[in-house]
């Protein structure tokens, strides 16, 4: 994500979510003519990265206690926006306070799949350049995450949506899983040289409702079987 920023000595850059070890890298890249601003919610964070920067011997690196989805103008504009957290959206403060030009970074939730997106400044326009599959824990505050955990097997089979207009019958859906078996083949087909993770993003992009089982994969074998990790996608 600092290479996706491409930021160098002199450059403006505001952090998203605080920590300390982060803004000290970004801190190495921009030089004693760069600025850096890190923000976090959480005091007990803001506090741990003060003190460990400041041992660390970066004091120039700026810790703010607030919530990161209003950003902070009075350190703006900024050549790069870093968001180390998962957000659901793209604040509009973000873009507001990226300098002509600039890049902004952030792990993006869509549906249920995170991306770490490179959107550059084109303009009142934000341009994607690149994307990669990531996972960061969620934005807290006024980002927070909006996904709807509903449980069909307790804690071992949960279903979760993103969608607020979504509406699921939940107890069909456990119904369904105490039926008999069955299979039935996705009309979906798949090059073999192409990744799963183009797919899930595809699948979630279409417009029908949408979700993710999070499954316990001992404890529901032969019932929900993912052919990787933990978690089966209806479409």
């Amino acid at each position: 994500m600092l290479e996706q920023t491409r930021i160098g000595p002199g450059s403006r850059v505001l952090e998203i979510g605080s920590g300390g070890c982060n803004a000290a890298m970004i801190a190495e890249l921009v030089g004693p003519t760069g600025r850096v601003v890190s923000l976090d919610i959480d005091a007990d964070v803001v506090a741990a990265a003060r003190s460990a920067l400041a041992a660390a011997g970066y004091p120039q690196v700026k810790v703010v206690h607030t919530d990161g989805e209003h950003g902070f103008a009075p350190g703006g504009p900024y050549d790069a926006v870093l968001v180390t957290v998962e957000t659901s959206d793209v604040p509009p403060a973000w873009t507001d306070q990226l300098a002509p030009g600039g890049t902004l970074v952030t792990p993006v939730r869509m549906r249920a799949h995170t991306r770490s997106l490179t959107l550059e400044r084109d303009g009142d326009l934000l341009v994607a350049t690149g994307s990669l599959q990531c996972g960061f824990v969620s934005m807290q505050g006024h980002g927070r995450d909006p996904i709807r955990r509903i449980p069909l097997r307790g804690d071992d089979a949960v279903l979760g949506l993103d969608d607020p207009a979504t509406e699921v019958d939940a107890d069909a859906l456990r119904a369904a899983l105490d039926g008999p078996r069955t299979e039935e083949w996705s009309p979906v087909v798949l090059p073999m040289d192409a990744s799963f993770e183009s797919l899930h993003l595809w699948l979630a992009s279409q417009p029908r409702p949408y979700g993710i089982f999070t499954i316990d994969r001992q404890r529901t074998a032969g019932l929900l079987d993912p052919r990787t990790g933990s978690s089966a996608r209806p479409c």
